[in-house]
């Protein structure tokens, strides 16, 4: 009897060895490095950067979005060309080249429409009515507008009291082929009408520019 536990024990203790012995083995060819160069290659982070695109179809309010793509495909010239696409939405020009041009939600006129660059809410103490032909799609990325009150909740008063918001986002420039970018752009019309503008950024490091 002795000796029959005695031998259970033995093979017991060889079987744990070998089971022991094939766990190391197999834990070794993980290590094992490429078969051509004998390395091991660690694959470095990836990190994935975008901007937050505003959920059209899962907003609350009427939501209407125009890209720079979209833009381009249209050939509009300045905002006012833009928002005219946009249903729901009349805009009123007040004489020809450099005159006022205002935007305006369902007909309730423009008082009632708010406009922002970049967050920042645009307002004419003169006449209270914002004149969208001085801003240019050179550098916009964006047009966004909301009838009602939008979901975003970090806006101005103002933007909540009004009946439309027109936003307009700024492209960020692309620094991935080099650390500057520069355009240059000339406009010209009828009646000696001449636009030049110049854009220049530079990155100065990973986080600022």
């Amino acid at each position: 009897m002795i000796k029959d536990n005695l031998c259970r024990y033995i093979w017991l203790r060889f079987y744990l060895f070998c089971f022991v012995c094939w766990l190391c083995a197999s834990l070794q060819a993980q290590q094992v490095g490429d078969s051509i160069t004998g390395k091991v290659h660690a694959i470095p982070e990836v990190g994935i950067k975008g901007r937050r695109v505003p959920p059209a179809l899962s907003a609350t309010a009427p939501l209407q979005q125009m890209k720079k793509t979209d833009m381009e495909r249209l050939g509009v010239s300045d905002v006012a060309d833009a928002v005219r696409h946009f249903s729901g939405v009349s805009v009123k020009d007040y004489g020809g080249v450099g005159g006022l041009k205002t935007v305006s939600v369902r007909s309730l006129g423009a008082q009632h429409t708010a406009v922002s660059y970049d967050g920042v809410t645009v307002s004419d103490c003169q006449s209270g009515q914002v004149d969208i032909s001085r801003f240019s799609l050179d550098n916009v990325s964006e047009l966004a507008l909301s009838i009602g009150q939008s979901d975003n909740i970090y806006q101005t008063a103002k933007m909540f009291a009004s009946a439309g918001a027109l936003s307009i986002e700024t492209a960020r420039p692309d620094f991935s082929d080099r650390p500057f970018r520069l355009l240059a752009n000339m406009k010209t019309g009828s009646y000696g009408l001449a636009n030049p503008s110049l854009f220049y950024a530079q990155k100065s490091s990973n986080r600022f520019s």
